[in-house]
C-alpha cells in the first residue's frame, strides 16, 4: 500500500508497505525513515474524510493498519510530540527578516528556538466558494474536496433540526439545504461553526478590517487554523516553509500565540493596503457592473445572481 504523508513545517512524502496487515508499528518506522525523525516523536495520524485522528500509544503499535481503518492511497497528516516539532537545524536558524523584504500578504516572527517563520496569506480561487476553499486547503491542502463541506454542512443542518431551524437558518431548513450546496452561495458563521465540529479544528475567522478574530470552537479543540476575511472574501494562513496551516494551542502554546500575532499583522498590512472593506457601513462596488452595496447580504445576493466576484471599495466611502 501507497500512502501521501505530510508533517507541517517537513513537506510531503510517499510511504509504502507491503500490505494493509502489517502493524502501525512497521508504518511509523517507514514514515520515520522517511522524514529523517525518530518513531517516538509521532504523536497522532489524522486520515480520511472527515478526518479521524488516531492516538499513538503502546496499543496502537501493535493492531494493523487495516484495523485502524487506513487503506492504500490515503493522505496521512502526521503530528509530532511539541519537542520535536520544535526542533530545527542549523541550517534552519536565521534571524529576523525585515518586513521589507517580504510581501504585503507575508509577515515573520523569531520562535523560542531562535528560528525565522515566515506566515503568508494563500489565496483560494474567488468563485463564491472561497470560505470551503479556505478550510479545505487548511485541513487537507487540496481544494477539490470544498464541494464535499458544502454537502456535509447540508447532512448535519438535516441531522439536527433543533439547532438549526428556521429561525436560526433564515429560511426553512429545505430550502437552506438546497441552497447551501449550490456552488454559488456563500458559506459564513452556520457553516464555520459546523465544519470545526465536524473536522475536529478550531476555526479562528481574522477580520482584516476589524483586526480582530472571531473564534469557534476554541475552547473544545487544541488544534486550530486561521482565515482571514477581508468582507468579501475568505482566504488562508500558512507557513512559507512547510505549508503548514494547522497549530496546537495546548503543544505549542508559545508558537500558537506568535502565529497568532503575525496573522494579526499580515491583516494590519492588508487593511493599509485596501484590500479590506466594511460591509456594515461602507458602499461595496461591484467591479464588473459597477453597481453598489452596503450590506454583506446584498453583496452575497448579487455574487449569486450574477457570478460576479470582483468588489471593492467605492470611491469616498469609509
Amino acid at each position: 500500500m501507497r500512502l501521501k504523508v505530510n508533517i507541517s513545517g517537513k513537506g510531503d512524502k510517499i510511504v509504502s508497505l507491503p500490505g494493509n496487515d502489517r502493524l502501525v508499528g512497521e508504518l511509523l518506522q517507514e514514515i520515520a525513515e522517511a522524514f529523517s525523525i525518530e518513531m517516538e516523536d509521532i504523536e497522532s495520524l489524522r486520515f480520511g474524510y472527515p478526518p479521524m485522528k488516531v492516538s499513538i500509544d503502546d496499543d496502537t503499535l501493535v493492531r494493523t493498519v487495516d484495523d485502524i481503518g487506513l487503506s492504500s492511497g490515503e493522505k496521512v497528516g502526521v503530528t509530532l510530540v511539541a519537542s520535536a516539532s520544535d526542533k530545527k537545524t542549523g541550517d534552519e536558524k536565521a534571524s529576523g527578516i525585515p518586513e521589507s523584504a517580504l510581501a504585503d500578504n507575508q509577515s515573520s516572527f523569531v520562535d523560542s528556538a531562535g528560528v525565522t517563520w515566515v506566515l503568508q496569506q494563500h489565496k483560494v480561487p474567488d468563485d463564491n466558494s472561497c470560505l470551503f476553499h479556505a478550510i479545505a486547503y487548511c485541513v487537507y491542502k487540496d481544494i477539490s474536496l470544498s464541494y464535499g463541506l458544502r454537502e456535509r454542512v447540508a447532512k448535519e443542518i438535516l441531522a439536527d433540526p433543533g439547532t438549526y431551524n428556521e429561525a436560526i437558518l433564515g429560511k426553512p431548513v429545505g430550502d437552506y439545504v438546497q441552497w447551501i450546496q449550490r456552488r454559488d452561495s456563500w458559506g459564513g458563521g452556520i457553516e464555520i461553526a459546523v465544519l470545526s465540529r465536524v473536522l475536529g479544528v478550531a476555526v479562528y475567522v481574522l477580520d482584516i478590517d476589524a483586526l480582530k478574530y472571531e473564534k469557534f470552537n476554541e475552547d473544545t479543540y487544541d488544534e486550530f487554523i486561521v482565515v482571514l476575511f477581508n468582507g468579501v472574501h475568505y482566504d488562508a494562513v500558512e507557513s512559507l516553509e512547510g505549508h503548514r496551516t494547522v497549530f496546537n494551542v495546548r503543544t505549542e502554546e508559545v508558537l500558537s500565540n506568535l502565529v497568532l500575532a503575525c496573522a494579526l499583522e499580515i491583516a494590519r498590512k492588508l487593511k493599509q493596503g485596501g484590500h479590506a472593506f466594511n460591509t456594515h457601513s461602507a458602499r461595496i462596488v461591484c467591479n464588473v457592473c459597477h453597481q453598489t452595496f452596503v450590506g454583506e447580504r446584498d453583496i452575497a445576493r448579487h455574487a449569486e445572481t450574477t457570478g460576479h466576484t470582483d468588489f471593492g471599495q467605492a470611491k469616498g466611502s469609509s
